[in-house]
């Protein structure tokens, strides 16, 4: 699965990955809050919006939330209700699949 956008330090699962046919749309929350749309920093506020401008009425097009895994939680949840509150449903939380993280 390619998915683009800002480089983060996604939390470690081991979960499988979610299949599907559709290219989706990445919305990133950096460690410091900053949010992006593939690679392009947006303000959450204006966040619906400009995913409204960008997919327009597909309401069904995949939406994957990088979020850091030092990103603040109520951070992620806010961009989170916003894609919601735009009308898009199909979102998902990414992880890396490479197992949990190491303790150093």
């Amino acid at each position: 699965m390619m998915t683009t956008g800002v480089t983060v330090d996604l939390p470690k699962t081991k979960s499988t990955s979610v299949p599907g046919s559709d290219e989706p749309l990445s919305v990133t929350v950096k460690a410091d809050g900053e949010v992006y749309i593939q690679n392009t920093k947006t303000e959450v506020a204006s966040l619906g919006k400009k995913l409204q401008a960008i997919l327009g009425e597909k309401k069904e097009t995949r939406i994957f939330v990088r979020g850091d895994a030092s990103a603040d939680y109520g951070s992620i949840m806010k961009v989170i209700g916003e894609i919601n509150g735009a009308g898009y449903s199909k979102v998902a939380l990414l992880t890396d699949l490479s197992g949990q993280k190491q303790e150093p």
